[in-house]
């Protein structure tokens, strides 16, 4: 009896140890993580931009020239030959003071967007001057300037969309400029251009001349 009685104790233990069919199960999965793209690598083709529908140039400064905003928006239909749109400048010596506004309408050619945009796809892309290079650079803490020109295909070619090329960065000469989302350093040579390329586009769009009917000396 004592044998019998044992061997059921030692039994029923045995059972009590055993995990349960119904546990759940714990599942290890070999799936990799997510891959994140390293920083930087951001290489855009851009071979769209001369089938652009949207252009769009915006500027804002502050600081010892007065507060101002100037805004171009252009349009044009994908079958057509040139682009139309309005320039509009906002311009307030003061934070509190009513603003001064100007604005003009005016037409330009899809080819000279498509040169402008070409340009700074291929300059703000160049690669890095060499790290035993010296790079000075002249900064004017007075005043902040924040630039970018925006440009929308009618539809996304190899896969790329819209683009946006910009520099936000207190007054620097020669001005930095990138590729929104991406990180770059183009070389002092390439920044160069793309500065006398902007001096181009305010020439075009009638900037200096928006700043002087609001007796404004144009920063």
């Amino acid at each position: 009896m004592y044998d019998r009685a044992m061997r059921w104790k030692v039994l029923v233990l045995c059972l009590a140890c055993t995990p349960s069919a119904t546990a759940p199960k714990r599942l290890i999965s070999n799936a990799a993580a997510p891959s994140t793209p390293p920083a930087g690598k951001c290489a855009r083709k851009l071979p769209w931009v001369d089938k652009t529908t949207y252009f769009h140039y915006s500027e804002v400064q502050n600081g010892h020239f007065g507060y101002s905003e100037l805004h171009a928006d252009f349009n044009r239909l994908v079958v057509a030959d040139t682009f139309n749109g309005v320039v509009v400048l906002t311009y307030r010596e003061f934070p509190d003071k009513p603003p001064k506004v100007e604005a003009i309408t005016m037409s330009i050619p899809a080819v000279e967007i498509a040169g402008w945009l070409k340009k700074l796809r291929d300059h703000v892309q160049e690669p890095p001057d060499p790290p035993n290079i010296e790079r000075v650079s002249v900064h004017d803490s007075s005043r902040s300037m924040h630039m970018s020109i925006e440009a929308v295909p009618y539809e996304s070619i190899d896969g790329e969309g819209s683009v946006q090329f910009f520099s936000e960065i207190g007054e620097r000469t020669p001005t930095p400029w990138g590729i929104r989302g991406c990180r770059a350093d183009p070389r002092r040579s390439a920044l160069k251009s793309i500065g006398k390329l902007v001096e181009q586009i305010h020439q075009r769009l009638g900037r200096d001349a928006l700043f002087a009917k609001l007796g404004v000396t144009p920063p």
